[in-house]
């Protein structure tokens, strides 16, 4: 469509709903979404991306150099229609529908006729207000923002300038001010990122802006991209005590975490802690049968003087624990019962998510708060404050955190508990802003990253920079040199094909967890992650992607199994798409508060029915204040960063593995030819699936069978395959599908076979994932019973096959 045709398009556009006989809010509704639609028209041989209304809107003004007078208006057109939409049309009277309406109807066709230089015919222009229609843009000066969100147009380097457009003045651009000494000068490596690394136009949240005399911003602080929220704890482990580093971001994702006796204390640790602040009266007996159940099949790796070591240790720090709670907590004004366990918490202000092991609220001053960060392992190099540093950056940014969810009401006070410590286990941290700037500047830096591993397809010409751009000759030591140069030894290792392999493999996985992020940039009608703060409530209920104002009916919040049931009301959607399994975040429905002003409950929904739905929570609660404090909910689609850790994980495993699985992984080697065996006629097999089990049994390296839904891949030719194997071999045997329902499937066919039952099958899964009749198989109910590591080990020996979701096996990397 070019410029002409598509300026009739949208005259044509605009008679219709002008003409139409529908109500004035489905013209308004039809007018926001047009607007939409003439910037995306307008913009798209640019091929620039966008997932905010704003950045559209705001980019197309400056391309076509629209009026500022008009770009006010367009903006308060769409915040007037979000207004409405949110608090429902009905609450608006004639007149102001009205009035919004001829806004939306002048802005649109005054958008149109600059942008493709086409005026309306004679009709519509009787219908068309005139400049009246124009609300008037305040004039105020405003001294000091705590942040704003602006999008950069272009960089003067020579006024040390960012140009950008003010999200809340979106007729004016502004200047930006960088390398101010004393103020935001350790942001200068952002502004370099911004030129060379991501493209111009860009959004940014600008941090305690001062204007001054000329109107320009002088920010503190800036937030690259800050609707893709970065964990906390990944920008922490970038301080060392010899510096920063944003390496060990890096190779996180690549290197799996071997289990060990240390990470296995951590978890051990963060287990006493939530039990003694829901019962401080247990004892140490009380609780070590369970802990042989956190995580069986680490334990089943330790040798016996190692699992020794784990229990005495754990009985240090649950006696340390212990004295917290019954003393430093009490001397610092900590009251057990204002406390919450694992609360989650988005911030779009810093670009940040983050889950606190323990979050505290005052009752006599509703101002004050607590945060208590849990660490197992000893302060390593500790500063003044007795912390290891990236410990501290991790409760400085927690205070963010806390404040940007509060809007700046809560004043946290910070705390680091360090439970390996025999006295002194809880220990202040200060919030220091500067020392909060720095963190977000490394936060910018990861986001630097981010978009380097995405475009990372771009060195396919010249493969061996790819190591060496991303390190950029950063100062790296101990571990994370020990971690880096395991990375480069394997990338280097790599034939010039199967380097190209790993970077094509790394950009498409960078990309679509950017789209889990962000959503697809191209379309406002999907923000992934961000659409929880990005979209209004309509606009969710119209994509399907939201269970609204659901009552809490029961909470099990508490128990070992922590669930909520919730009833439907008149106001929920039957039609949102959701499914039993999906990650889902629950928050309280309120229409004074945006999702991200309160905690977020993380979960899976495990019951869905007309009239209820149940989450199970990944974190039990037994304070139940919050529950009690809200009787409506909402429930949204969740994401996982782990699930793309994996993925890259697995890539690494690949380029681990040996060079002829690579050659055959990458169809360089064709499979060894097979033998002729001879099995058995099997009675119940046709000619056909007699002759292909013989292949399969046959092959040496892999066997692919494909068929169309039917034809008895799983019901016939699995399950006689399985048997066999099960009665001949003495091999392990796992079996993964991609779905829970697929593996269910797939032991419907396999377990009535006595010779399957004999060689002994385990399901490793949530019961809440798998079918009712295979839950006594799975691995979480055959180890309840258990209380030492030898009886578990002897349980592992006696299962031959493994069955389960590709998900649910690669997130046990002990099998």
């Amino acid at each position: 469509m070019d410029e002409q045709q598509a300026g009739k398009y949208f005259i044509r556009e605009l008679s219709r709903v002008a003409s139409r006989d529908i109500s004035v809010a489905d013209k308004v509704n039809y007018l926001s979404q047009l607007i939409i639609q003439v910037c995306q028209v307008s913009i798209k041989d640019t091929g620039i991306q966008f997932h905010t209304t704003f950045s559209i809107i705001a980019y197309t003004g400056h391309r076509y150099h629209l009026p500022g007078r008009l770009l006010y208006n367009i903006h308060k057109f769409r915040r007037k229609v979000s207004c409405e939409q949110e608090s429902g049309t009905k609450s608006s009277d004639d007149q102001t529908l009205n009035a919004t309406y001829l806004l939306g109807l002048k802005v649109c066709s005054d958008m149109v006729r600059i942008i493709f230089d086409i005026s309306p015919g004679p009709d519509l222009l009787k219908l068309i207000p005139s400049d009246k229609a124009y609300l008037l843009e305040e004039d105020r000066v405003v001294q000091f923002k705590k942040y704003q969100r602006v999008l950069i147009l272009t960089i003067d380097r020579d006024k040390e300038h960012l140009i950008g457009i003010d999200q809340s003045r979106p007729g004016t651009k502004v200047e930006i001010a960088y390398n101010l000494e004393g103020r935001n000068e350790i942001f200068n490596d952002c502004i370099e990122y911004m030129e060379d690394v991501f493209c111009f136009p860009l959004e940014v949240n600008l941090i305690d802006v001062e204007i001054d005399e000329k109107g320009r911003y002088l920010p503190k602080a800036l937030v690259i991209e800050p609707d893709f929220l970065i964990d906390i704890t990944a920008v922490a482990e970038c301080f060392h005590d010899y510096g920063i580093t944003d390496v060990s971001y890096l190779t996180r994702k690549y290197l799996s975490l071997t289990p060990n006796k240390y990470l296995l204390l951590g978890h051990i640790a963060n287990f006493f802690l939530d039990e003694l602040m829901g019962n401080r009266d247990l004892t140490f007996m009380d609780l070590i049968s369970s802990v042989f159940r956190l995580n069986p099949l680490a334990f089943s790796l330790f040798d016996d003087a190692t699992t020794r070591e784990i229990v005495q240790k754990a009985q240090k720090h649950f006696i340390s624990l212990k004295a917290v709670i019954h003393q430093s907590f009490p001397r610092e004004g900590i009251g057990i019962d204002h406390c919450f366990l694992e609360p989650t918490f988005y911030s779009e202000r810093y670009g940040l998510q983050g889950r606190l092991d323990v979050l505290h609220y005052d009752p006599l001053n509703p101002g004050e708060t607590s945060i208590i960060e849990l660490k197992s392992g000893k302060p390593f190099r500790p500063n003044a404050y007795g912390l290891s540093h990236n410990h501290y950056i991790q409760t400085l940014l927690y205070d963010l955190l806390i404040k940007s969810m509060s809007n700046d009401r809560l004043k946290p006070t910070n705390y680091i508990l360090y439970s390996i410590k025999d006295s002194d286990q809880l220990r202040f941290a200060p919030a220091v802003r500067s020392q909060q700037y720095e963190a977000l500047a490394t936060r910018n830096h990861l986001m630097a990253m981010e978009k380097r591993l995405s475009q990372a397809d771009a060195l396919l010409d010249k493969p061996d920079e790819f190591i060496s751009g991303l390190v950029r000759d950063q100062r790296v030591l101990g571990f994370t040199k020990r971690d880096i140069d395991e990375l480069a030894s394997v990338y280097t290792a790599l034939t010039t094909l199967e380097k190209k392999y790993f970077l094509s493999m790394t950009a498409m996985i960078a990309r679509e967890h950017r789209l889990a992020k962000v959503g697809t940039e191209s379309q406002l009608v999907n923000r992934g992650q961000a659409a929880l703060w990005l979209s209004n409530v309509v606009e969710k209920e119209e994509q399907f992607n939201i269970i609204r104002d659901v009552e809490l009916v029961e909470n099990s919040s508490s128990e070992n199994d922590p669930v909520l049931h919730f009833s439907r009301s008149a106001e929920t959607d039957p039609l949102a798409n959701f499914r039993k399994g999906d990650l889902a975040i629950v928050y309280p429905a309120r229409d004074d508060l945006p999702p991200l002003s309160s905690q977020l409950f993380k979960g899976t929904i495990v019951e869905l029915s007309e009239s209820e739905v149940a989450v199970r929570l990944r974190a039990k609660q037994f304070n139940s204040k919050a529950f009690e404090d809200h009787t409506s909910w909402n429930i949204e689609h969740d994401v996982l960063d782990s699930s793309f850790m994996s993925m890259y994980q697995s890539l690494f495993s690949f380029a681990c593995s040996p060079i002829e699985s690579r050659k055959r992984f990458l169809t360089l080697k064709p499979p060894m030819q097979p033998k002729e065996i001879s099995w058995p006629e099997t009675p119940g097999l046709t000619n056909e699936q007699f002759r292909i089990l013989g292949k399969i049994l046959s092959a040496n390296d892999y066997f692919l069978l494909w068929g169309p839904p039917g034809t008895g891949k799983t019901s016939v030719v699995l399950r006689h395959f399985v048997k066999h194997l099960a009665k001949e071999g003495k091999e392990q045997i796992l079996i993964v599908a991609y779905t829970n329902r697929a593996v269910d499937e797939i032991c419907h066919a396999i377990m009535n076979e006595p010779e399957v039952q004999d060689a002994g099958v385990v399901r490793v899964g949530s019961r809440y994932s798998t079918d009712a009749a295979f839950r006594p198989y799975l691995l979480s109910s055959m180890v309840q019973e258990t209380t030492s590591r030898q009886e578990l080990r002897d349980l592992m020996q006696r299962f031959r096959i493994v069955v389960g979701t590709l998900a649910s096996v690669m997130g046990r990397q002990e099998l």
